[in-house]
């Protein structure tokens, strides 16, 4: 149980970090459209909360691990689990949302007001918190079962030179 604990930690700041960059790229490739500034605010959140997370978990996780072999499994475990969650993430797209069948305008005294992209707007993206909390579990398990291997390795008996 102890070993692999330290990939958790590094995986929720890893995959915290991840969705912070996704948002600002995804907030950028959308500038210009409606809720450009606060569409993917919500996914810049999570992220910071995945990173304060695994910040808060790094002290008790360390304090069971502090090989620097572990240290080594996690960082690899972490990164490993944390990409593919963040490629899940993109895969997903952002949700664009409207006014769909009404007019995309406001008729004013002035005379109508449209909003620009015939009123859709950015929502947000879909970042799936459960599957992120269940992919902490893979990422343990993937240290932890590079830790075992390692271990066999070591605990192999080695075989002994004999002279002819």
């Amino acid at each position: 149980m102890r070993q692999g604990a330290l990939a958790v930690p590094l995986y929720f700041v890893a995959v915290g970090v991840a969705h912070v960059a996704l948002a600002l790229i995804w907030s950028e490739r959308t500038s210009g459209l409606p809720r450009d500034g606060q569409a993917f605010s919500g996914t810049a959140v999570l992220g910071v909360g995945f990173v304060f997370l695994g910040l808060l978990a790094f002290a008790p996780a360390l304090a069971l691990e502090r090989s620097l072999a572990a240290l080594a499994r996690a960082v690899v475990s972490g990164l490993v689990v944390a990409v593919a969650v963040v490629a899940y993430t993109a895969s997903r797209g952002y949700l664009i949302g409207g006014t769909t069948g009404a007019p995309p305008c406001i008729v004013e005294p002035s005379g109508p007001v449209c909003a620009p992209g015939a009123g859709t707007y950015i929502a947000d993206a879909q970042p799936d918190p459960p599957v992120m909390l269940f992919a902490a579990l893979a990422a343990w398990a993937l240290a932890h079962a590079a830790a075992r291997l390692q271990g066999r390795r070591r605990s192999m008996p080695r075989p002994v030179a004999t002279r002819p």
